[in-house]
């Protein structure tokens, strides 16, 4: 195997200061794509975990670039996630938290929409993965408390080309730690 491993834009060594959560790093997976392909890479598998996978699936949905996905722990789309993550801070009751996560995290995607034009209701690996082709292997551990597996288990529903594997007892992007014999098993045969 020859392995890339990138920083997306704002992470890690990587320039930038604006995570778009898909919306512009699709295209720069694309662009590593196509690098390795000039490097003599035939057949491209992708691995990614919570923002990298949500970025994979995403990608999938524009150019059918891999032979296949491993992602673990995506979420369906930024608003939902956002507004869960956010509810989750503010430590008030659960129906003012999610009425409070709502206004917090609309605010927060119309500031980024008259500031710097960006659309983040179109960050949405739900939808994305209704448009793909690409088999899609989806991992979530079902203890899970930044990501609800609620969230893999929908991706699942939306795709005929998914696989969906429930990890016990796994936080979040932790299964290769929960069940590390049964993901090496898993992955390399998908």
């Amino acid at each position: 195997y020859d392995v890339l491993l990138p920083d997306s834009h704002g992470h890690g060594l990587s320039g930038g200061q604006l995570v778009t959560f898909g919306l512009r790093e699709k295209y720069d997976v694309l662009d590593w794509v196509r690098w390795m392909r000039v490097a003599g890479c035939t057949r491209i598998y992708a691995l990614g975990e919570s923002l990298g996978a949500s970025v994979l699936i995403q990608t999938a949905a524009v150019s059918p670039v891999f032979a296949a996905i491993v992602a673990e722990c995506a979420y369906v789309d930024l608003r939902t996630i956002a507004e869960y993550r956010v509810a989750e801070r503010l430590h008030l009751p659960r129906t003012l938290s999610s009425i409070a996560a709502r206004l917090i995290v609309s605010t927060g995607m119309t500031y980024a929409r008259v500031r710097y034009g960006l659309d983040l209701t179109e960050a949405s690996p739900l939808s994305a993965i209704r448009r793909s082709r690409t088999p899609i292997l989806l991992i979530h551990g079902t203890n899970d408390e930044k990501t609800p597996v609620t969230h893999s288990k929908r991706l699942y529903a939306a795709s005929p080309f998914a696989v969906l594997w429930l990890v016990p007892n796994a936080n979040h992007t932790a299964a290769s730690s929960a069940a590390p014999e049964e993901f090496r098993r898993r992955v390399l045969g998908w």
